[in-house]
């Protein structure tokens, strides 16, 4: 019988690099190793330094996307394949033009998110590689709007846990048939549309937790967005 290969992504993953987390980039690769998840992307919050030492580690059974979490003007994006900081601050075109300008692929990441998601209408027009249709710190209803606006689109779909513990790691992911030979080959993949995304949504109480957390962290930093 033939058993086609799968592989399994977390694509949104935050290391201690990111000022909300406080995994470390080697602790993620044991974890995704130790669970069965074949790639990951550390996409921390306006640096690429998770994803570089990430890539140093060279850990065996599980392969490093190199990403990073932009902030624009309008809400965060994704960049992928890209080993270079992008300015926060930008306005969401000049974001997504830099990160093509280094051969990198954008996502929008948590479209409608209060805190941080670029607009529903916003995601719907603007130019993207990919659209974040399932982020496990999403709540179901959100990750349903993200699926139709890239369905109507029809833009291909990214997907993570958003994980800021190690407990998170692999909540969202992508499953793609096959196996990818190289960074460039796999964004190739998930752009063509082999991949399927899945896990779990936020629920009422990890709603609370998350609030909680999100206001609390916000007072902290006198009122700033990450």
């Amino acid at each position: 019988m033939y058993i086609p290969c799968v592989m399994k992504l977390d694509m949104h993953i935050h290391s201690n690099f990111s000022k909300d987390s406080r995994t470390s980039p080697k602790d993620i690769l044991r974890y995704a190793r130790k669970t069965g998840i074949s790639w990951v992307s550390i996409t921390d919050h306006n640096t690429v330094q998770g994803s570089i030492t990430a890539l140093r580690e060279r850990m065996d059974g599980v392969k490093v996307l190199p990403g990073i979490e932009v902030s624009t003007v309008e809400g965060h994006i994704l960049g992928y394949g890209i080993t270079e900081c992008i300015p926060r601050g930008l306005t969401l075109e000049e974001t997504i033009q830099r990160v093509h300008d280094l051969g990198g692929v954008v996502s929008i990441a948590h479209p409608g998110r209060f805190w941080s998601g670029v607009s529903v209408k916003r995601a719907s027009t603007v130019k993207t590689d990919l659209i974040e249709v399932f982020n496990s710190r999403s709540s179901a209803g959100k990750n349903d709007i993200a699926r139709r606006v890239a369905d109507d689109r029809r833009i291909p779909g990214s997907a993570g846990s958003d994980a800021h513990g190690m407990d998170e790691i692999g909540a969202g992911y992508l499953i793609v048939e096959g196996d990818a030979e190289s960074v460039d080959h796999l964004l190739q993949m998930i752009m063509k549309g082999k991949a399927k995304a899945g896990g779990r949504s936020r629920g009422a109480t990890g709603t609370v937790k998350y609030v909680t957390k999100c206001v609390s962290e916000w007072v902290l930093r006198g009122f700033k967005k990450i």
